[in-house]
């Protein structure tokens, strides 16, 4: 996470020329909607995103005073990571009580698949969303999800199908959606969501639905705000074109989250918009009629983040102004959270190994095995080892490659608790299972070829470097080289937080995984511990194994690998640059001294 101090040096000329060239649009616009989508709980700068946008709804309303100032969630307002754990998300929170409460904004939330579900397996995810969005409601706004079917009573009345737009003249209705597959890609599982919803419902019966609803009411003109990625956005435009004709209704603006993309576009006569993500926000207006002003968009960039599609309106650099020229509340909010960020930060930032650098990121899991994610596999397995029980069984780890959230590589030099912390901050649950190899095998080529959250073909989890697919089958490495997996075989799997989470096969519908609602685990742990424990020492392993290949001397597989670390790799070498990374190693450790905290007691 950048540095507080670094990201609260704003200039107030910038912003000042930035709204200069809004007004142009001004005179005309009736309804300004600022689009802060994806957000994830940035701590160390919420504030000042918010005292931007405060600054640009201040000046709106003061040359439009009948006019409305809409800031629309779109979905992941909040997220788990090693900064908002202890704190359920409740400190950006804040943020929205200032400009729905105070400032008297319309803020609308559109669920998404992070926010309070995050903290499920923690807490109760869904008790913790509910008391947030009943929060918001408390302080006027409003929480948008027409596709939620079968809402819970107790928020049966907060959670709404739309919005009608108050600053325009001809009646213009907000629809919002969540995400189709939120069941799919995020903590829940069924059991917990029904608590909550019946069932997501698709996007098109629905949009249907609310636009007989809306002939009904005499609405003209149609504002979709949904936690979905631009294609998927895109898709539903076309789709539903004819629909919006029959009824005589205009389409003027359609918001678009999820994929962290930054798009402004034009689909027929309406924009589509796309905000990006960490912060940065995108402006569009809509005239008395309620139709969209061409040209009108903004959008507010994070730091050095490029302009992507930005085919309609333009693109600016987010600056803002000295902390000493915030309103009251969002400057004491800022320095609460600083204080926070930089206490966290004393025990975060702690090295525990150097590395060569890592040039996977997130997008590169997703696409096939990498290394990285190799080595994570490795330190599944080094634990598995760990277990008192342990017998020398063979060891197949898998894990979710969607799970891996670090979105740029991983830079030479000192590896922090941090980054690893990062790289799955969701203190999720490690589950260890022993399957025969029929059943393990059939596990793997149901992930592969069937991943059901975004029913794309060829799906290829991440495994460790001792694990690796042959044509149809899987191969796992012995002292005596590679060997086939023996249908009758037992072998022992640990599982990711994901694949754990959704093990009963219900939620992530893969009916290979059924049997293992059936099946008793054999150890739990906490998987961002196992990687803070085992990783850097594996990384120490790996590189030095690397410099003995150049050396044109690779390592041997040897059966007196120090416990703890995968046959194949050399023992590692000593810690480098303070490494605090072996401090835990020296004998044999059972599964129960790891396990999901709060994270050294914050």
């Amino acid at each position: 996470m950048p540095s507080p101090k670094v990201l609260n040096i704003f200039f107030r000329p910038a912003l000042v020329l930035v709204l200069t060239v809004l007004r142009g649009s001004t005179s005309l616009a009736q309804v300004r909607v600022a689009l802060w989508s994806d957000v994830h709980s940035p701590l160390a700068t919420i504030a000042d995103h918010a005292a931007v946008i405060d600054q640009l709804g201040r000046e709106y309303l003061r040359e439009n005073p009948k006019g409305e100032f809409v800031i629309v969630v779109d979905g992941d307002f909040t997220s788990l990571s090693p900064y908002t754990r202890a704190e359920k998300g409740m400190k950006s929170f804040e943020v929205l009580r200032f400009l729905a409460q105070e400032r008297k904004y319309t803020v609308i939330f559109v669920p998404g698949n992070h926010d309070a579900f995050d903290w499920t397996g923690e807490v109760d995810g869904v008790e913790v969303f509910k008391q947030q969005i009943k929060l918001l409601h408390s302080w006027g706004g409003y929480t948008l999800a027409a596709n939620m079917k079968g809402v819970s009573k107790d928020v049966r009345s907060i959670i709404r199908p739309y919005y009608d737009l108050r600053g325009v003249r001809e009646k213009t209705r907000l629809i919002g959606m969540t995400l189709r597959t939120l069941l799919q890609q995020s903590r829940l599982t069924r059991r917990s969501a029904a608590r909550l919803f019946a069932e997501i419902e698709p996007y098109g019966p629905v949009l249907v639905r609310e636009l007989d609803q809306a002939v009904q009411d005499g609405v003209r003109k149609v504002v979709l705000a949904l936690h979905a990625g631009l294609g998927n956005v895109s898709n539903l435009v076309d789709e539903t074109a004819d629909e919006f004709s029959q009824r005589d209704l205009g389409l003027s603006l359609v918001m678009a989250g999820h994929d962290h993309e930054v798009v402004s576009e034009l689909q027929g006569h309406a924009a589509l918009i796309d905000a990006g993500a960490n912060g940065s926000f995108t402006i569009a207006d809509l005239d008395p009629r309620g139709e969209f002003i061409k040209g009108s968009p903004v959008h507010f960039a994070v730091g050095d983040e490029q302009e992507g599609l930005i085919r309609e309106g333009r693109w600016r650099s987010q600056q803002g102004f000295p902390l000493r020229n915030y309103p009251p509340t969002l400057k004491r909010l800022k320095l609460g959270l600083t204080a926070w960020v930089e206490r966290l930060d004393l025990e975060l930032q702690r090295v525990l190994t150097v590395t060569r650098g890592f040039p996977e990121h997130k997008m590169h899991f997703k696409q096939g095995r990498t290394t990285l994610g190799s080595l994570l596999g490795e330190a599944l397995v080094a634990w598995t080892r760990d277990q008192e029980w342990y017998k020398g069984q063979p060891i197949v780890a898998m894990l979710n490659s969607s799970a891996y959230r670090l979105e740029e590589p991983i830079p030479p030099g000192p590896l922090r608790e941090i980054t690893i912390r990062r790289m799955d901050p969701y203190q999720d649950i490690v589950t260890l299972f022993e399957v025969t190899g029929e059943q393990l095998e059939n596990m793997f080529r149901n992930l592969r070829d069937y991943y059901s959250g975004h029913h794309q073909p060829y799906y290829t989890p991440q495994m460790n470097l001792g694990s690796r697919e042959n044509g149809d089958g899987l191969e796992v490495q012995t002292a005596g080289g590679w060997k086939k997996i023996s249908p009758t075989e037992k072998y022992l799997v640990p599982l990711d937080g994901f694949l754990s989470l959704h093990q009963d096969g219900e939620s992530y519908e893969l009916p290979e995984w059924m049997f293992l609602q059936f099946f008793e685990a054999k150890a739990e742990a906490c998987y961002g511990d196992i990687l803070v424990r085992y990783l850097p020492g594996l990384i120490e392993s790996y590189e030095r194994g690397q410099d003995l290949k150049e050396e044109q001397a690779p390592p041997k597989i040897e059966e007196s690998t120090p416990r703890g670390f995968p046959r194949g790799l050399a023992a590692p070498l000593p810690a480098r640059g303070g490494s605090t990374a072996h401090a835990a190693r020296g004998g044999s450790t059972a599964h129960a001294a790891i396990r999901c905290s709060s994270l050294h007691g914050v």
